[in-house]
């Protein structure tokens, strides 16, 4: 038949390791994260949290009534009253947009009014898709990203902020919208975390395995005739996802 050729079979130009077999061919940490369930994606922001604040007080809110924070880090001795730093962990399928974003920045401004919490040092969302182009661009610019919510804060903020009540921008609360410094928010791409997680002794759901460097492996020793397999748990496999 014309039009066909042969499949050729290529040459092997590298050896297969064991772990590869085992667990199949490695994946790059970044695409390893967008796999991430979002009960996995709280689970790895939790411990991301734990070892990147050390000395620092972490503590993770999830579920309805999280006042737009999820993870708040607290400087010694401080409080909601005091010095803090706020932590967005969003869990979408894309890059995150500004319409992702908007009620959140609007239950910021509006908790922080009612002194809920004094206003955070700096608010910082982090998704595992990454913060898409247009929502970085306005967070890079304050000015713009203020004057974006206000042209969107009755589509996305006044009914969504609570349950209880609508928020609309006007009156005192307008002043303090005004005001407010909106250089607090920023985001933090997915290859930051991945670099701050490197050199970890402890990494979630084998997102290690795409951080291991070549090193020349010691000597092995020889098993002596009478030592027995070691079926012990403590040899662990690497996490497969499926």
């Amino acid at each position: 038949m014309h039009g066909y050729q042969p499949i050729v079979i290529p040459t092997a130009t590298t050896v297969v390791a064991a772990q590869q077999m085992a667990s199949g061919p490695p994946i790059l940490p970044i695409a390893r994260m967008r796999l991430y369930s979002a009960e996995e994606w709280e689970a790895f922001t939790n411990e991301w949290a734990h070892y990147t604040f050390q000395g620092k007080k972490v503590v993770r809110f999830s579920g309805a009534g999280d006042k737009g924070v999820d993870i708040a880090i607290f400087d010694p001795g401080q409080d909601f009253t005091g010095i803090w730093d706020a932590y967005q962990c969003k869990h979408y399928d894309n890059a995150l947009r500004p319409s992702d974003i908007y009620v959140e920045l609007g239950k910021v401004l509006w908790f922080s009014f009612s002194s809920e919490y004094k206003t955070p040092r700096s608010y910082t969302f982090i998704a595992p898709c990454g913060i898409g182009t247009k929502l970085n661009n306005l967070l890079m610019n304050p000015a713009k990203l203020k004057q974006e919510l206000i042209t969107n804060w009755e589509k996305h903020c006044r009914k969504e902020i609570t349950s209880t009540q609508e928020i609309p921008l006007e009156g005192a609360f307008l002043a303090y919208f005004n005001a407010f410094d909106f250089t607090i928010f920023q985001g933090k791409q997915p290859l930051a975390l991945i670099d701050e997680h490197k050199g970890r002794h402890i990494t979630w759901r084998g997102l290690a395995v795409g951080f291991r460097r070549v090193r020349s492996r010691p000597a092995r020793r020889r098993r002596s005739a009478r030592m027995k397999p070691n079926t012990s748990s403590s040899f662990i496999l690497p996490t497969r996802i499926t």
